[in-house]
């Protein structure tokens, strides 16, 4: 929006061959700090994302008083970024240097939770009753990624799908790994469902 209201309205949007007419190489390069809004439409940019989450949890009873709950969390992700400037963006100028730029990143995120809840529940001479549940939670979450960007390429054919075939080239990569446990426990006693005291 900002390279639109930028644009001045005396320069020519396209050549006459139809192509995209670069501003810097129109009036002598004077509008050369202003980008031809219409290249931001002729860029190839894709952003891909696949999640799978899912749950599972079960709960059993014991010993008559105790209860036992167990939940399993799982989120995966996966991403795919495409980025692709063609030369057609770039002035004469800018081409001598060669042109097109490029980049691919890869991405993966993994999350893992695992959370148990034991619970003791006793009511005794119909005055008397007693709640305890400790809770155990354990959370990890690993994300990947990698990333290669290049430029100069020798022409549009292949767009970023051939990263090799460009003059420059850079990659990068990284890997982040967090857990974080936690821990609860809290007791309730009731006394002729009047009077309650909590313990956390």
């Amino acid at each position: 929006m900002g390279a639109t209201l930028a644009a001045p309205p005396t320069l020519q949007p396209y050549r006459e061959n139809g192509s995209l007419f670069p501003f810097l190489d129109q009036r002598n390069g004077f509008y050369a700090e202003v980008v031809n809004p219409l290249t931001y439409l002729n860029e190839k940019r894709v952003d891909r994302q696949n999640r799978i989450l899912s749950n599972v949890f079960g709960e059993v009873s014991f010993l008559k008083d105790f209860t036992y709950r167990a939940a399993f969390n799982v989120d995966l992700g996966s991403g795919l970024w495409d980025f692709y400037s063609p030369r057609s963006n770039l002035s004469q100028s800018q081409l001598l240097a060669g042109g097109g730029s490029g980049t691919k990143t890869n991405s993966y995120n993994e999350l893992l939770m695992h959370e148990s809840v034991l619970t003791y529940k006793k009511t005794w001479t119909n005055a008397h009753s007693l709640t305890a549940t400790g809770v155990f939670a354990t959370q990890r979450e690993t994300w990947n990624f990698n990333e290669i960007n290049a430029s100069i390429f020798p022409n549009d054919a292949t767009q970023n799908e051939a990263l090799q075939l460009a003059a420059n080239r850079s990659v990068r990569s990284g890997k982040q790994e967090e857990r974080l446990e936690s821990y609860m426990g809290r007791i309730n006693y009731g006394f002729r469902d009047k009077y309650y005291i909590d313990l956390t």
